[in-house]
C-alpha cells in the first residue's frame, strides 16, 4: 500500500543517481506526492509530470535556505532523500541542516555506491558536527601515541612468520553418501567445524530451496561436537577432513572435484539461507557465460554480530546488484561459480586467508566479471570483539599486501589513516542513529573503534614493506 504522506528530493546529485535513489528508496510514495528541490539549472526543472521547486540560481545557501523554507514547511514532508555526490559527504553541511529541520520523520542520505544512512542527529548535533570531526581527530592523534601497546595488545594471537601451507594431504574420509538427486545442477558445499549450533537451521533454509535441482555435500574438519551426527538426519553427502590438513583454498578445491553438479554453491555452516529463493537468485547470473562468480548479502545475526561488524555488513552489502571488472571484493561465505572454472582456476592454496579475493582478481585478470546480488541473502556473522576485528583486518591485508594491492598497498593504507576522522563520524552516527548507543559514549567508542580496525592494516603493511621508514 502506497503512501499517503509527502516526500521530499534534493537535487545535490547526478540526475541518474537521483532518479535510481527516488526508484529504490520511495517505492512506497505516490509519484504526485515526491517533490523535487534544486536550482534553476537543475534538469529536474523542465521535467513533466513532477513538481519541482526551485531555489532560486547557484547552490545552496543561507539565502536560499530561507527562501525556500516556508514553502517546504508548508507542504510538511515526512521524508526527506539527500543524494550525494561524493563518498565522504563532505560540503553538504547546509543541506543536512536543511533537511532536519524540514523533515517529518525521517533524513535518508544517499551515496554514489547506494549505500543508505539515516540521518538521525538532532539539528543541535549536526550544526556542531564540524567541531565533532575535529574531535574523532584529537582523539585518534592520541591512539597513535600507543599503537605499539595497541599492536601487542590486540595481536597477542597473530600468528607469527609467514603463512606455512598444511604439509599433512587432504585426505578425506566418507562419511554419508545418501543424496537423492542424481544429476544435479548445482552442487552445494558447506565448509563446517563445530556448528552444532548452526547446523541444523543452515540444512533446514538449504534443502528449502525451489525450483533447483541440486545436491548438498558438507566437508567437515574435524567437529568435536554434533555436528555430523546432525548433518547425518539430511540426504546429503558427508566427508571428513583432517583438522591438520584444514586450509579454505584447499577445502574449496576438494569440494570441486567432489561436485556432480556443473555449478558449486560454498555457503559456510553458520550461514543461514533468508528465504527460499536464494539459491535460484544465487545461480541466476551465472546464464552469463562472461559471469565467473557471484556472491550474495550477508545479514547480521541477531545476539551474533558486534556493532562494528554491523555497520561493515551493512555497508559492503547493498541493495542493487554490482557488476565488477576491477574490484575484487567476493565472499565465499555465500557464493556461487562454474565448476569449470573452479578447476581451470583453482583456489591458491598457499593462501591462509581472502582465497576468494585473490580467486576474483585472478578471474577479473583473465577477462571475466563478478556479479553481487542483494537477491541471495544469509544470515551471516562473526560477533567479533575488538582483537577478532584486529586480527581479521590484518590476516586480509596481509594476504592481499603481498598479491594484490602490492606497491599499492601503502598507499591504501595512508589513505585509510587519512580517512579515519570521517569513517568515525560514519560510524558514530550509525551508533547514535540505530539507538545502538548514546551521543557522548559514541564519540569516544567510535574513533577507538575504527583506529583499532585500521590497526591492523598498518601492522599488515609494516611486515609486508618490513619496517620501511616511510610508513
Amino acid at each position: 500500500m502506497k503512501s499517503t504522506g509527502k516526500a521530499l528530493v534534493i537535487c545535490s546529485s547526478r540526475q541518474e543517481k537521483i532518479v535510481s535513489a527516488v526508484k529504490n528508496e520511495l517505492e512506497d510514495f505516490l509519484p504526485e506526492n515526491i517533490i523535487y528541490l534544486g536550482n534553476d539549472s537543475s534538469p529536474f526543472s523542465s521535467m513533466k509530470n513532477i513538481t519541482f521547486l526551485s531555489w532560486g540560481k547557484g547552490s545552496f545557501t543561507l539565502k536560499a535556505a530561507w527562501k525556500t523554507l516556508p514553502r517546504i514547511k508548508k507542504l510538511n514532508p515526512s521524508t526527506v532523500l539527500l543524494p550525494i555526490n561524493n563518498f565522504k559527504g563532505e560540503g553538504y553541511y547546509l543541506l543536512r541542516l536543511f533537511a532536519r529541520k524540514i523533515a517529518g520523520e525521517k533524513v535518508l542520505e544517499v551515496f554514489p555506491d547506494e549505500r543508505v544512512i539515516e540521518l538521525k542527529d538532532s539539528f543541535v548535533v549536526l550544526a556542531l558536527s564540524g567541531l565533532e570531526k575535529w574531535l574523532h581527530i584529537f582523539i585518534q592523534n592520541v591512539l597513535e601515541l600507543f599503537s605499539d601497546y595497541f599492536r601487542k595488545k590486540y595481536g597477542r594471537n597473530l600468528p607469527t612468520g609467514d603463512y606455512v601451507p598444511p604439509q599433512t594431504p587432504l585426505h578425506y574420509k566418507t562419511v554419508q553418501e545418501s543424496s537423492s538427486v542424481l544429476n544435479p545442477d548445482v552442487s552445494i558445499v558447506i565448509r563446517s567445524f563445530n556448528e552444532e549450533e548452526f547446523m541444523k537451521k543452515n540444512l533446514e533454509a538449504i534443502f528449502s530451496q525451489k525450483d533447483v535441482s541440486f545436491e548438498v555435500i558438507l566437508i567437515d574438519s574435524g567437529s568435536t561436537d554434533a555436528t555430523v551426527e546432525i548433518a547425518n538426519e539430511f540426504p546429503l553427502r558427508i566427508y571428513t577432513i583432517e583438522k591438520s590438513s584444514f586450509s579454505y583454498p584447499g577445502v574449496l578445491n576438494l569440494g570441486a572435484e567432489l561436485c556432480k553438479g556443473k555449478i558449486m554453491v560454498n555457503i559456510s555452516a553458520h550461514a543461514i539461507p533468508v528465504n527460499n529463493e536464494w539459491l535460484k537468485n544465487l545461480i541466476e547470473p551465472l546464464k552469463n557465460p562472461h559471469v565467473a562468480g557471484v556472491h550474495g548479502a550477508e545479514m547480521p545475526m541477531e545476539g551474533r554480530c558486534g556493532l562494528l561488524e554491523r555497520i561493515r555488513l551493512e555497508g559492503s552489502f547493498r541493495k542493487n546488484i554490482i557488476e565488477r571488472k576491477n574490484d575484487h571484493t567476493f565472499s565465499n561465505a555465500n557464493s556461487a561459480m562454474p565448476i569449470a572454472l573452479v578447476k581451470q582456476f583453482p583456489f591458491n592454496e598457499a593462501l591462509n586467508w581472502a582465497e576468494d579475493q585473490y580467486w576474483t582478481y585472478q578471474l577479473q585478470k583473465a577477462g571475466y566479471i563478478t556479479i553481487y546480488t542483494p537477491h541471495a541473502k544469509v544470515y551471516h556473522s562473526h560477533n567479533l570483539d575488538m582483537e577478532g576485528d584486529f586480527i581479521r583486518c590484518y590476516k586480509y591485508f596481509k594476504v592481499v599486501a603481498q598479491y594484490i594491492y602490492q606497491e599499492e598497498s601503502n598507499k591504501l593504507r595512508k589513505d585509510w589513516r587519512q580517512d579515519l576522522a570521517f569513517r568515525s563520524m560514519e560510524f558514530r552516527r550509525f551508533l547514535t542513529g540505530g539507538n545502538h548507543m548514546s551521543l557522548i559514549p559514541a564519540l569516544f567508542y567510535a574513533p577507538f573503534c575504527e583506529f583499532i580496525f585500521y590497526l591492523g592494516c598498518d601492522t599488515a603493511c609494516r611486515e609486508y614493506f618490513k619496517g620501511d621508514a616511510t610508513l
